[in-house]
């Protein structure tokens, strides 16, 4: 069978649009993978760890209103600062990690937050304490995209 000069054209052209096709979706499904795998299975990863015990400034505790999302609910929240973070920054940030958290309303005593950073990153330290035996503790990391903060991951789970 012999192909016309446009038929082979065109072929030569369906080729690498089909490759290139086939390649972009196997690059998307490695990003895809990429995210949902957590090679350091709940340890902080080491850039963050480096970065966060290079935040130096001012350690002082705040006292911030958290409001509850869609409630007409407020308490206020103590925490331990450490770096140049200022109480607006500190304010938005755990209002959006408590903000909507069920389990954070339902709690009847204080929990226990430090955080270190300043004004790209942060880390936050949340602690329960029950009992002589009994708490939790997480830690979060936290970036600033400008406007808002943007979760990155939590580690360091613990239970008593």
């Amino acid at each position: 069978m012999e192909l016309e000069s446009g038929d082979s054209e065109m072929r030569r052209l369906d080729f690498p649009l089909v490759v290139l096709f086939l390649l972009s979706g196997q690059r998307l499904a490695a990003e895809e993978s990429v995210i949902l795998v957590d090679p350091y299975m709940g340890i902080a990863r080491p850039e963050d760890i480096k970065y966060i015990a290079d935040i130096r400034g001012p350690t002082r505790t705040v006292t911030i209103m958290i409001r509850r999302s869609g409630a007409n609910m407020q308490k206020n929240q103590r925490a331990q600062l450490k770096g140049p973070l200022n109480i607006e920054r500190v304010s938005s940030l755990l209002q959006a990690i408590f903000g909507s958290d069920d389990s954070y309303w339902a709690l009847k005593r204080t929990l226990n937050i430090s955080i270190t950073g300043d004004e790209y990153r942060a880390r936050v330290d949340t602690v329960d304490v029950c009992g002589s035996l009994c708490g939790g503790g997480i830690s979060y990391f936290y970036t600033f995209d400008n406007t808002r903060w943007r979760y990155l991951y939590s580690c360091d789970r613990w239970v008593s």
